[in-house]
């Protein structure tokens, strides 16, 4: 049985037109058996001839076309032939030989929600695993939810009735860090006068230090062209890996990089032809006729030393620990008179002396830096000079200002 993880940081919920988005990252499939079609295969078909079948199992799904194209689609297998080739539930598209065939253990994703977070959830939404986004995930909306709601995700095999499930989350923009994690690690409670929108705010003012503090930033990156791929497919490779979460939502996805065609004179934003995003092996694969006129192709776009699921608990901790000491310095500005050991302004009860600020906002200073030192890359290839990207065979070490 293929064992699949998720966890609440690939998910991203917005709050907009009173309606919950839900934007869940489909299985990977990356380490399951594979094979391409043999020969055309009309509309309806059952059999599908095929390269290889070793690897494939009856009940399983496969995915038949690659991520992103209008034809692709999930379809079962019912049988293994000794002639090479697969039955299979009728197919709904007609493909051509050379198609890429892909065995997926769920066709399904189910939209779990509650009232709180230890509730019984019950279904609102049963989904087909959306194959055809060129951004390989599955969206939902739910218009009677709110940022109040609890939800969970589960992928799901309506044949075999395997279901994985994630986290729980609740609506509401999925952040690095929450106010509760704050509230927890810290002694900035209600009752201390510290409302939520006080905490949140530091939090988005520790997001954007952690972009600037351990990201790196590349512009105009010319990326390399490989046609000799999969099913003839021409992917454009990235210099830097690995593409980080720029825009801080809480997944990795085309939103966070711009990708341009250009040529000896102008550029052109073609970000919206970018049919698939592959953030671990770093390259993309743009729709049939991009880029035009022999045109190449750069990217502008931030990057971490490590992937975003890999780095996630780094930038809560890195979140929490900049937004505390930001706080702690507002707090310590309160203190007017050197040695004061209790002071009270704008519903905040102070009861530490400056020596003791300065003590605890250095310790949480130091534990930042800590953390991005787990988020930023080492190295990069090229350095920035006047303004200007000046291009180097050799790496270069990263100052945190490229």
């Amino acid at each position: 049985m293929v064992q699949v993880t998720i966890n609440s940081n690939g998910y991203v919920q917005k709050i907009g037109n009173q309606a919950v988005e839900i934007r869940t990252p489909n299985p990977d499939n990356s380490n399951h058996a594979r094979t391409y079609l043999n020969q055309d295969i009309a509309l309806g078909a059952e059999l599908l001839p095929v390269v290889d079948t070793s690897g494939f199992m009856v009940g399983q799904f496969i995915i038949l076309g690659s991520q992103g194209a209008v034809t692709t689609e999930i379809t079962r297998i019912t049988g293994i032939n000794p002639d090479v080739s697969l039955s299979v539930t009728p197919t709904e598209n007609t493909h051509a030989s050379g198609e890429l065939i892909q065995m997926t253990e769920f066709n399904k994703i189910e939209i779990w929600r509650g009232n709180y977070e230890q509730d019984n959830y019950v279904i609102i939404a049963t989904l087909n695993i959306d194959v055809r986004n060129p951004q390989n995930i599955t969206q939902y909306y739910d218009t009677t939810g709110d940022q109040y709601k609890w939800y969970q995700v589960s992928f799901y095999n309506d044949y075999t009735q395997n279901r994985v499930f994630s986290s729980v989350f609740q609506g509401g923009l999925h952040e690095w860090a929450t106010i509760s994690d704050v509230r927890m690690q810290s002694d900035f409670s209600n009752e201390t006068g510290y409302p939520d929108e006080k905490i949140k705010y530091a939090l988005q003012q520790a997001y954007n230090s952690i972009v600037i503090d351990g990201f790196a930033w590349r512009r105009g990156d010319i990326m390399n062209k490989q046609t000799a791929c999969d099913n003839g497919e021409t992917r454009y490779y990235f210099n830097q890996k690995f593409i980080a979460d720029g825009n801080k939502d809480g997944v990795v996805d085309i939103n966070d990089l711009t990708v341009w065609e250009f040529d000896c004179s102008t550029d052109y934003d073609i970000t919206d032809q970018v049919l698939i995003l592959n953030v671990l092996k770093g390259y993309i694969v743009l729709k049939d006729g991009y880029p035009t006129n022999n045109r190449s192709i750069k990217a502008d776009y931030y990057f971490a030393k490590r992937p975003h699921a890999e780095i996630a608990g780094y930038l809560k901790e890195a979140s929490v620990a900049s937004a505390i000491s930001r706080m702690m310095t507002q707090e310590q500005q309160l203190i007017t008179k050197k040695g004061v050991t209790s002071y009270s302004t704008d519903g905040v009860s102070v009861s530490k002396s400056i020596g003791d600020y300065r003590q605890v906002i250095d310790d949480w200073s130091s534990r930042y830096k800590r953390y991005i030192w787990q988020i930023k890359p080492l190295y990069v290839r090229g350095v920035k000079v006047g303004g200007y990207e000046q291009p180097y065979a050799t790496w270069t070490r990263f100052r945190g200002w490229y």
